[in-house]
């Protein structure tokens, strides 16, 4: 292999590529809306006009700077990237030895009987998922599915809501165009990789401390609120744990064995967990934290300053694809939009930084040990304490976290975070767990009898957990069913040309309404009215889709107050000739519409007029 060849090939891409982006930037309006126009499928490419162009243009102005940066300082080490690209075909053999080495000590050189605690473990953990994946939508997971993923793709890349969880978009996309709009399609994405999570906590602990300690750790996840609701709950953190479990796995390999393979896999994983959930930059800072700890602790203050480029370059690239990733979006709206949420806008801090932190470890403390009864939670906490206390490595893992997510108590205004954020550190304080848990029992009975021990008590423990939980698990989704019965309500009774109107007009309600009408041939836009947050829904002709277009004259309104005047939302949907003052009742008895009343989402009923 020519190392110099591709070196010097490399790079004159990248001076392609920095050039085509410069170009573009500098370009006058008229030819980028000359190709565009050539590209759109009518010739007319009418979204792309001045004030879109100019704002493309200074993103990409900005882009090709940091590009030529990147270019100089490539040219500067051709000699270095040369060297490790000669290198890296022995790095790869090695890696690939590596992880087949350590994939068959975890999962195939395993003794029989940690083999079956650990098959039931999973399978405890499939079974509550399954159980689970079908469940009537959530209103998040369905806002994430109407307004982002059934978008047409560069919509999707680019919209502005979208940026938290970008690419849970893309692959329920995938999903739903493989196995059609269900439930269970929107969800397998998330649940695929929950259940890799679940893997790959065993995978981590076994290689940063024990077996035992993964198996403990393992089980926890398996029934663990956040991770078990967010692998049946298409959000994006369930694929964000699982990359950054990945990125901990590779950075250990990376840091211990100097692995150039691993360098460059460590950055697409550290990539793809910021690309899937925005909040994982903590867990991006914790982690080069810790491997920075790591490699003093375990390799000395010489071999970690010879590592120092790797550090930086991990560092750089990791951004640099991240941003790649992002670019429809930041293009489109700016590298503010991505990297700030409106949160840290909105002013003074309601909370000191000593009670907010407070709040935020009381937060999470709830949310992880939700469904786990109070003994199960003493046990754990205190297998965790004594883990910290007496193990170096865990010890180094639990401050470099700690460190790494300290600034959001300063990026979000001191405004408390909702705790799911929090949920990719849930394995490793978990597994943690699992360590001081075994050292403990290692005090008391030997090597032996502690493996056998836990062996038999993790698997019942976290079955005993599920058991005594599927009542409450089951009924964890109390708004999201009467969503589904309105949605089945209304189309029992709506036709082409029909709208509905209303406060609870919400994203799980657009989707079941949406699936059944597509199945009739009809399709079904969501429509926002000017009236405060209200939404409409028109149900349409299969060739025409507008208001005031072959409307059947029938307006179904949902109320939760059927006294309250109608007349600003009549009138929002074009029928203003009812009295302003007059009720819904009032409205319905003059027969210009069908009204459904939905008290509080707990009891439903159509009004005939």
């Amino acid at each position: 292999m020519n190392a110099t060849l591709i070196t010097r090939t490399l790079i004159c891409l990248w001076a392609f590529g920095a050039a085509f982006v410069f170009a573009y930037a500098i370009a006058p309006f008229d030819l980028c809306r000359a190709f565009w126009d050539f590209l759109a499928p009518d010739g007319s490419a009418d979204g792309y006009g001045l004030q879109t162009h100019e704002m493309i243009a200074r993103h990409l102005l900005a882009a090709a700077v940091l590009l030529s940066a990147g270019l100089i300082w490539a040219v500067l080490s051709r000699r270095h990237l040369a060297l490790a690209i000669a290198n890296l075909p022995d790095d790869l053999s090695r890696f690939g030895a590596m992880v087949g080495i350590s994939f068959k000590r975890t999962f195939l050189d395993l003794p029989r009987a940690d083999l079956a605690a650990f098959a039931l473990v999973v399978l405890v953990g499939l079974g509550l998922r399954l159980l689970l994946i079908d469940a009537p939508l959530d209103h998040d997971e369905a806002g994430s599915y109407v307004n982002h993923a059934s978008k047409p793709i560069a919509q999707t890349l680019s919209n502005a809501a979208a940026s938290w969880h970008m690419f849970l978009s893309v692959v329920v996309k995938a999903s739903v165009a493989v196995f059609g709009n269900t439930n269970w399609s929107i969800r397998l994405p998330v649940f695929v990789f929950g259940m890799a999570t679940l893997f790959l906590t065993y995978w981590m602990g076994a290689q940063l401390f024990s077996r035992p300690a993964a198996l403990i750790g393992t089980a926890f996840a398996a029934i663990a609120f956040p991770l078990v609701e967010y692998s049946v709950n298409a959000r994006g953190y369930a694929l964000g744990n699982a990359f950054f479990l990945l990125a901990v796995g590779l950075a250990a390999i990376a840091v211990k064995k100097n692995n150039m393979a691993a360098w460059l896999l460590l950055v697409p994983a550290s990539a793809l967990s910021l690309y899937s959930v925005k909040s994982m930059v903590m867990g991006f800072f914790g982690l080069a934290i810790w491997m920075v700890l790591l490699s003093l602790s375990e390799n000395g203050r010489r071999e970690t300053l010879r590592l120092s480029t790797r550090f930086v370059c991990f560092g750089l690239l990791s951004a640099a694809l991240t941003l790649f990733l992002y670019s429809p979006f930041w293009l489109m709206n700016g590298l503010d939009r991505l990297m700030f949420n409106n949160i840290v806008f909105e002013g003074p801090a309601p909370y000191p930084p000593v009670e907010l932190a407070t709040r935020i470890l009381s937060a999470a403390y709830d949310d992880w040990f939700t469904f786990v009864p109070l003994p199960v939670q003493a046990a754990i906490v205190a297998g965790f304490l004594f883990g910290v206390f007496r193990n170096r490595r865990a010890a180094i893992l639990v401050v470099a976290f700690l460190i790494g997510s300290a600034p959001i108590i300063v990026l979000i205004g001191g405004v408390r975070s909702p705790p799911r954020i929090w949920q990719f550190l849930l394995p490793l304080a978990a597994v943690i767990s699992g360590l001081g848990m075994a050292n403990a029992a290692r005090l008391l009975i030997s090597e032996r009898r502690v493996r056998v021990m836990i062996n038999i008590v993790a698997p019942l423990t976290t079955a005993a957990l599920v058991a005594t939980s599927v009542s409450q698990w089951q009924g964890r989704s109390q708004i999201a069913k009467p969503l589904y019965d309105l949605s089945l309500a209304l189309q029992a009774r709506m036709q082409a040309g029909d709208v509905v109107i209303g406060y609870t007009i919400t994203p799980p309600v657009v989707t079941y309404m949406r699936r059944y009408f597509d199945k009739r041939g009809q399709r079904t836009p969501y429509l926002a009215t000017h009236v405060s947050n209200l939404k409409a829904l028109q149900v349409c002709h299969p060739t025409v889709c507008a208001y005031g277009k072959k409307l059947s004259g029938r307006v179904f309104v949902i109320s939760n107050k059927p006294s309250d005047p109608p007349g600003q939302i009549l009138a929002a949907a074009g029928w203003a000739s009812a009295p302003a003052t007059a009720s819904l009742k009032e409205v319905a008895a003059m027969g210009k519409m069908k009204v459904y009343v939905a008290e509080g989402l707990k009891e439903s009923a159509i009004k005939a007029p």
